[in-house]
């Protein structure tokens, strides 16, 4: 009888186990835009991943994976975004970003870079400069104050990775203009036979 119970236990746990997973990859991006499109029920979803790189912005840390992604709906809708991934003791941590932010982060940035060394000036004891998306993506910089003077530090993260990651900003912004220009590129390329798809704000 015990034994018996031991068997049914064991296989309500791995049915729960796989429910729950069903459940964490059908809303780990239920509010962003990347998960609105994984909610189209009844349909052909492809998703077509090109242009990988990756980013190393210390001898010790982990590396940042970067891709492009196509989403096609029904072979008739196409959306794109940009990816970016880590992992962290064998899990993966990543993000889409909607290729329509990745030109909002590029301008971000840029204003970001020209406020950093005034915000330094003024010697914060902390200080906070950041640009956040709709759905969740994270670039900015942290200023300290240090003895006599402030110090800045760049960051990124996304939704459900709480750890911030210290970027090199220039490299960076290098990686976010050359995924404009190739999402621009697939976009041209696609014009012809797909639809953009749209978001509401």
């Amino acid at each position: 009888m015990r034994k018996i119970l031991l068997v049914i236990i064991s296989l309500l746990m791995v049915v729960s186990t796989q429910a729950q997973k069903v459940v964490e990859n059908d809303s780990l991006y239920a509010d962003t835009r990347y998960g609105e499109l994984l909610l189209n029920r009844g349909k052909l979803i492809k998703f077509v991943d090109s242009n990988s790189t990756s980013l190393r912005f210390g001898i010790m840390e982990p590396e940042i994976y970067t891709q492009n992604r196509s989403v096609y709906i029904n072979e008739q809708k196409s959306g794109y975004f940009f990816k970016l991934s880590q992992k962290v003791s064998n899990v993966t941590f990543q993000t889409f970003i909607w290729y329509q932010d990745v030109d909002e982060i590029i301008t971000a940035i840029h204003r970001l870079k020209d406020s950093v060394e005034k915000d330094c000036e003024s010697m914060p004891e902390y200080l906070n400069n950041f640009y956040k998306t709709k759905d969740g993506f994270e670039i900015g910089y942290i200023v300290k104050k240090k003895g006599k003077k402030a110090k800045s530090n760049w960051y990124m993260s996304w939704k459900y990775y709480a750890q911030e990651i210290d970027i090199d900003i220039d490299m960076m912004l290098s990686t976010f203009q050359t995924a404009q220009k190739q999402i621009g590129e697939m976009i041209q390329r696609d014009r012809a036979s797909y639809e953009l798809i749209k978001f509401s704000d």
